[in-house]
């Protein structure tokens, strides 16, 4: 199962992720401690986080001829790792307890957006072929 998958391409993947999440889950870990920031600017904020989940996906997709999901679905997952745990130390240093349910539906949304980025990765190969 895990031999099938290129360890290079999941890395480049989850970097093309983490260049634009890695940031803005640490403002958006930031702002979600200070209460006079308005609710729309942690949305807006939260829908960059799933567009770099879907570009990460998309770019371990593009690389990967035979398994684009599945390599777009375990770069997902190492950069759903390294933002969990910017954010849990982030909420940590707040005193803000971690939620095991937002964990868990945070990383089916991610994981599922970038599926769906290397699936069209794939898409776009096979109509340009």
């Amino acid at each position: 199962m895990l031999a099938d998958l290129d360890g290079q391409v999941v890395a480049r993947g989850a970097a093309s992720c983490l260049v634009l999440a890695a940031p803005v889950a640490v403002v958006s870990s930031l702002l979600a401690g200070d209460e006079s920031h308005n609710r729309s600017v942690l949305t807006v904020l939260s829908l960059v986080l799933l567009v770099s989940f879907a570009l990460g996906g998309f770019a371990a997709g593009r690389e990967s001829p035979t398994l684009p999901a599945k390599h777009a679905a375990a770069a997902g997952a190492v950069a759903f790792a390294i933002v969990q745990v910017l954010g849990a130390l982030a909420r940590i240093s707040r005193g803000d307890p971690l939620s095991p349910a937002r964990i868990v539906l945070s990383a089916l949304l991610s994981l599922s957006v970038a599926v769906l980025g290397g699936l069209l990765a794939a898409r776009g190969r096979s109509t340009t072929a």
